[in-house]
């Protein structure tokens, strides 16, 4: 809630879509919704979403972020905030 909220307070246009899509469901929103940016989660249910996120970026061109929550150094959440904050000091454990 306290997402789609602060995105709001930005302009930024929210499309929640149902853990439960996969590929070809969300090859079809994301295309049709022209996403920039998408957060996910890194696993739900003992499904992982990075992989099939970076299986779908060759053909969501308008796509530049992908944000993971409980997310690796490279694409969570709290790094990917941190690098448009240069006095961010995250903890390891959050």
């Amino acid at each position: 809630m306290l997402r789609a909220y602060a995105l709001s307070r930005l302009g930024a246009v929210t499309n929640p879509l149902m853990p439960i899509f996969r590929e070809r469901e969300l090859r079809f929103m994301l295309k049709f919704s022209d996403t920039k940016a998408i957060i996910i989660p890194n696993e739900f249910r003992g499904f992982l979403y990075p992989p099939m996120l970076e299986a779908l970026k060759p053909e969501l061109p308008n796509l530049e972020h992908v944000v993971v929550v409980d997310g690796d150094e490279n694409n969570g959440f709290e790094q990917t905030l941190c690098k448009r904050l240069s006095t961010c000091h995250v903890r390891n454990n959050l």
